[in-house]
């Protein structure tokens, strides 16, 4: 809680926490630590101050140093007494924003990477539709295509594999050999349900026929059961079969599930504190009020 001039008067053990500082300290400081040049900051200090409440996003400093991304809520109030003041919710969402930079980030690069490999295999297929004719050439050509390929896909992180028309494996690079626990000479030209027979009529057994049936790209996640592990699955099919690339995002979906349960703590500790707490949409209406003020 602070004065209008930004005084701090209070601070819970919360705010102490996140910030490092004792209550007296903060005090002292007052809301430095929110940082000198924070446009962000000041534009919610600027909608506070024109209609008396705002929210936003910004970030403030820990007594160390560290940046903290956070949720701030505030708003204008008149004490018992008729004094006005402004209470300063603030949440830390930096986790949530690390966890979705991270994500936008491989996303893009998976969606470059893709591209790529995509382009380079329709340059080779035109290169040898181009040169059949040649047949030694041709073949040599995709000979050193397939090399090259060969190469690529082995040198990315994804888990890879190819099957034909039939559903047989022609392909599988060293990420998919790790990931399944089973080697190339184990499955090379076995139809891939026998190989994973448990799979039959799970989601990724359905997402990747629907891919080679509608000849369109598919892009899902699926708890593998034969792995116990979830999968970022993306499926292009082609007049030779399907190409499949796989990750595990096991780690990322235990991280989200813990997110929620965080998220439902803060909820659970706002909805049981005895102190009241409310927000209010543009036009002044309640949009959310605590059991405290009820």
């Amino acid at each position: 809680m602070t004065a209008l001039d930004g005084t701090i008067i209070a601070a819970n053990p919360a705010a102490c926490r996140l910030l490092g500082r004792s209550e007296n300290d903060l005090i002292k400081v007052g809301l430095s630590f929110f940082g000198k040049d924070n446009p962000s900051w000041s534009s919610i200090v600027e909608e506070r101050i024109s209609y008396g409440k705002a929210q936003g996003q910004t970030w403030i400093k820990h007594k160390k140093g560290a940046k903290i991304f956070v949720e701030v809520s505030t708003i204008v109030f008149n004490d018992r007494n008729g004094i006005p003041k402004n209470l300063v919710v603030i949440r830390n969402i930096t986790r949530q924003v690390q966890m979705k930079e991270e994500l936008e980030k491989y996303c893009h690069h998976l969606e470059d990477l893709v591209q790529e490999y995509l382009t380079e295999l329709k340059q080779v297929n035109r290169q040898l539709e181009q040169e059949i004719t040649e047949r030694k050439q041709a073949e040599a050509e995709l000979q050193a295509s397939n090399t090259q390929i060969a190469s690529i896909l082995e040198s990315i992180t994804d888990g890879f594999f190819a099957v034909d028309n039939y559903w047989h494996l022609n392909y599988l690079n060293k990420e998919a050999e790790r990931l399944w626990n089973k080697s190339r000479q184990e499955v090379i030209g076995e139809y891939l349900w026998d190989v994973f027979p448990e799979a039959v009529g799970s989601q990724f057994y359905s997402k990747n026929l629907q891919a080679v049936t509608e000849q369109t790209a598919m892009h899902y996640e699926v708890f593998f059961e034969p792995f116990n592990k979830w999968l970022e699955v993306h499926a292009y099919p082609s007049s030779y079969g399907l190409y499949v690339y796989f990750r595990d995002v096991t780690s990322r979906k235990f991280g989200e599930e813990e997110l929620r349960k965080s998220e439902q703590k803060f909820k659970t500790l706002v909805e049981n504190i005895p102190d009241a707490i409310t927000r209010f949409d543009k036009d002044m209406r309640y949009v959310y009020v605590n059991p405290a003020i009820k």
